[in-house]
């Protein structure tokens, strides 16, 4: 029998239980005292155990190893699955596999010859099964992937979990909630091995993989089987009762009982157990135990095959090519109606590696604009890098697309490497600049804190490794605005912190005489889904842009927004941008990187007000194609003090009231945003706007084309 490893990482001693179990791991230990102050005697209870395997006719073999060198007092902290509390809530989900029929699945099946399973490791005197297992799981999928054996850390499932599953027991689902916001590290980064309460630091480690999503797989045999064989080894509970303590080989067919432990399904063997099947299982207990660590588990016995799951993973990419800018060579550089303009688009490859052979194929989304030349190619980019395509280029044809209308385009890039897709947008005429700001002169005037929790917003240059969350470079220039850029000591560590709503917010911002108003800004933004945690932007404390529900979002590279805030921002004075990370108790991800921020005004030029130097009532409004709100401009004269502004169909029905009451002499703005009193859209048609004061009014058509 092999005896088992006693090696850790640097730095790291052995307890004095688990050296005492290596050093006796095929020695018969003598008497001691056993838990009911009897005298205990390896040799004897062996001998016992022998006996009952043959009163019983049970089909497994007895043999020492280090578990059964410990008195029965002592064992125990070498199984480590526990329930999780009632108030604890798991967040990973996905489907439900579904099985293969009967007669589409082998007789038998075994990952170890077909290079699909890492050899059997030791948990030793810590109850981390828990997180052993789905270490093997993992392991198994990224070998079958990639072709490569990886060695991945329990040690980060035991120090950087969220749950508190420790030596003392825990739960699987405690690795792969943590695989999925913070991806999983390699062992060499954080070795097992004492003390256990090591400190999390898998913001030192890169990233090799990331688990997606879990897929469960109902406790059924067929089910079981079809995981294993069309995906990887995967975990499951089992009841590993004090008979699994002594096995040495054969058919393990021990008793059922509540799930203790954690093991591995490596395959299976149908003729096995005089033909009543067994599972090829992986144990944590060191090749010393079992038939080299494995162990063959009859069908039906042990409690075999709860909580199992298929993982679903994410690899580092080697390329992701989108999207940076672009540039119409014309000579105002803008698309005007009518024109057919070739426009130059550049890239940046935010992947691991090289990208080669790149072209790019450009379509528009918005009707009216055609892409009529839609290929272009590109030089090659190593990781990081930015290339512009090659005349002639991408062209444009404009139609009779009014000004100010957005114009979105959609880029897709092919190389070796990969195919990405990535999204950016533009306007018909020019969008003259109201506000703009790269980070680069310390942010002038934006200011930050926290409503709750802990405010980690920084300004500087982020500091990551390889394939963790947030960028490695700003978008432009040396700085960017961020949440936790990972550039102090801890607690910074590269993810937002959780329980905490913080903000980052925008000096205020002039948009008097502007229309059609659009926040434009480089977003590299990760958060769990809005319905756990909400990034979110808001504009004079209304929100417009939110994360989604029920997808996490993650960005893998400088992602362009362009969102029309006219409805807040147009002919305002007094504009204010927030940007806020709201968290809940649980998972961190990257958060919050911005850079280049602008405001742009579609509609352009200030538009000159009425000066009152008369009584007089104007009502002026026209249709604007640039934004979705009627300006309404109402001037009254001295003497004034009551109006009522209203809005009605063409069949003279009241839609709206804008505004009924008192009112000062001067010059007021309304807006009217298309909505009736009920607060839905009207179709488009023709509308009239009437205001009556006292015994005068006025009457204005409105033409409703949006």
């Amino acid at each position: 029998m092999k005896s088992t490893s006693t090696r850790f990482g640097t730095g790291r001693a052995l307890g004095l239980g688990v050296l005492l179990a290596a050093v006796l791991a095929v020695t018969l230990v003598p008497s001691s005292v056993w838990a009911d102050n009897e005298i205990w005697n390896q040799a004897e209870e062996l001998a016992k155990v022998q006996r009952e395997i043959e009163e019983n006719g049970w089909l497994w073999e007895a043999a020492p190893n280090w578990i059964n060198a410990l008195p029965p007092s002592e064992r125990g902290n070498y199984h480590g699955y526990i329930p999780p509390p009632a108030d604890v809530t798991f967040k990973h989900r996905g489907g439900v596999l579904e099985s293969l029929p009967s007669e589409d699945l082998p007789e038998s099946w075994d990952w170890r010859e077909m290079g699909g399973t890492t050899s059997p490791r030791n948990q030793y005197g810590c109850g981390s099964c828990w997180a052993f297992a789905p270490v093997g799981a993992l392991e198994s999928i990224y070998m079958l992937t990639t072709g490569t054996e990886v060695l991945f850390s329990e040690q980060h499932c035991i120090s950087c979990n969220e749950y508190g599953s420790g030596c003392n027991g825990g739960q699987m689902a405690s690795c792969y909630d943590l695989w999925i916001w913070a991806g999983s590290v390699r062992r060499t980064c954080m070795p097992y091995g004492y003390p256990y309460n090591d400190p999390c630091i898998h913001h030192e480690c890169d990233i090799p993989v990331r688990l997606n999503e879990t897929i469960w797989v109902m406790n059924v045999e067929d089910d079981l089987k079809t995981a294993i064989m069309t995906h990887h080894a995967i975990a499951v509970l089992v009841y590993a009762s004090s008979v699994w303590d002594w096995y040495g080989g054969g058919c393990l067919n021990g008793p059922t009982g509540p799930p203790n432990h954690c093991v591995v399904l490596c395959g299976w063997d149908n003729a096995a157990c005089y033909g009543n099947g067994a599972w090829l299982v992986k144990n944590s207990w060191g090749t010393g135990w079992g038939e080299g660590g494995y162990a063959w588990v009859q069908f039906g016995s042990s409690t075999m095959g709860a909580q199992a799951y298929v993982l679903d993973i994410e690899l580092p990419k080697e390329a992701i090519v989108t999207y940076r800018s672009h540039e119409v060579l014309d000579a105002n550089g803008v698309l005007n109606p009518g024109e057919t303009v070739p426009i130059a688009v550049t890239v940046t490859n935010y992947g691991l590696g090289d990208a080669t052979n790149l072209t790019g194929v450009l379509t528009s989304r918005t009707p009216g604009v055609t892409v009529i030349d839609d290929t272009a190619s590109f030089d090659d980019i190593g990781s990081w890098r930015t290339t512009t395509s090659h005349a002639p280029h991408f062209t444009v044809q404009v139609g009779g697309v009014p000004p100010g209308t957005k114009v979105e385009f959609e880029l897709q890039v092919v190389s070796d490497q990969a195919n990405d897709v990535s999204a950016f947008s533009d306007f018909i005429g020019p969008a003259p600049v109201i506000y703009a700001t790269d980070f680069e002169d310390g942010a002038v005037g934006w200011s930050h804190g926290a409503i709750s929790g802990m405010d980690d917003w920084q300004l500087g240059i982020p500091r990551v490794f390889d394939n963790q969350w947030d960028p490695v470079h700003p978008f432009s220039g040396s700085h960017l605005y961020g949440t936790d850029l990972n550039w102090d000591v801890p607690p910074w560590d590269g993810f937002y912190p959780v329980e905490a709503h913080n903000y980052l917010q925008s000096p205020v911002i002039d948009c008097s005489g502007m229309f059609g108003v659009h926040l434009q800004l480089y977003r590299w933004l990760t958060s769990e889904e809005s319905y756990w945690d909400v990034a979110n932007i808001l504009v004079n404390a209304t929100e417009v842009w939110r994360n989604e529900e029920h997808s996490h979002h993650k960005d893998l590279s400088w992602v362009p927004m362009n969102i029309d805030i006219s409805e807040y921002a147009d002919d305002n004075p007094a504009v204010t941008i927030r940007f806020e990370m709201n968290s809940d108790a649980a998972w961190q991800f990257g958060g919050w990187n911005l850079d280049d921020v602008r405001v742009v005004a579609t509609c352009g030029a200030h538009i000159a007000r009425p000066e009152i130097d008369r009584p007089q009532l104007t009502i002026s409004s026209s249709p604007n194609p640039c934004i979705s709100l009627t300006q309404l401009r109402l001037t009254i004269p001295e003497g004034i003090s009551e109006a009522t502004l209203q809005i009605f169909d063409a069949t003279g029905r009241t839609v709206r009231t804008l505004h009924e009451g008192s009112i000062t002499a001067g010059m007021h703005l309304f807006q009217w945003t298309g909505k009736d009193a009920q607060g839905q859209p009207v179709p488009a048609g023709t509308y009239y706007c009437r205001a009556e004061l006292g015994e005068q009014s006025a009457v204005s058509r409105i033409i409703r084309i949006q």
